[in-house]
Formats: C-alpha cells, sequence, structure tokens
C-alpha cells in the first residue's frame, strides 16, 4: 500500500503543508501525462515508466474545488496497461502550455 492522508484535506494552508511534506519524496524522479480518463483531463505521474498516481481536478473560475489522487497500486495496476505509451510526458515543475 501507498501512504496518503487518511481524510480529506480542506482549506488551502492544511494542503499546502501537506503537499510541501511529501514532495521532496514523492515527486522525486517523476515525470507527469496529460491524459483523458472517463472524458476527464487527468494528469499521470510516473516513475521510471511506471504509474504511481493519477490525479485529477475539479475546477472553475473560482479555483480548484478539490484535486482527487489515485493512488492504490490494485487500481492502477489496469490503468498501467492501458496507459502504456500515451500522452506526453513533463518533467515537475510549472505548468508546460
Amino acid at each position: 500500500m501507498v501512504r496518503a492522508a487518511r481524510l480529506p484535506l480542506f482549506g488551502r494552508e492544511r494542503i499546502a503543508k501537506f503537499i510541501a511534506a511529501v514532495a521532496a519524496h514523492f515527486y522525486e524522479g517523476v515525470t507527469f501525462s496529460r491524459v483523458e480518463i472517463n472524458g476527464q483531463a487527468a494528469g499521470l505521474i510516473l516513475r521510471e515508466g511506471k504509474v504511481v498516481a493519477l490525479a485529477t481536478i475539479d475546477a472553475s473560475e473560482r479555483g480548484i474545488h478539490q484535486i482527487m489522487w489515485l493512488m492504490r497500486p490494485s487500481k492502477l495496476a489496469a490503468l498501467s496497461k492501458s496507459c502504456q505509451g500515451v500522452g506526453d510526458h513533463h518533467p515537475p515543475g510549472p505548468a508546460v502550455s
């Protein structure tokens, strides 16, 4: 299993602190691919070519409402097979336009 927040996090400060706490470990050596999952834009996070997470964002002109993460290895296994070689890979950092 992977380590993740057990309960949803709310509020800018709490989310920023959580991301800062896990960033050094989680984002090291990863690339991002933009993919479409169930008709929604998503970010596929890969390490050494293997899927380690999938993130979708619910947003509007007012800002981000939710970031939903899928990190359970058993659920990512099927996704890994269907997404091999898909998407444009981007190193972590500011969004690429």
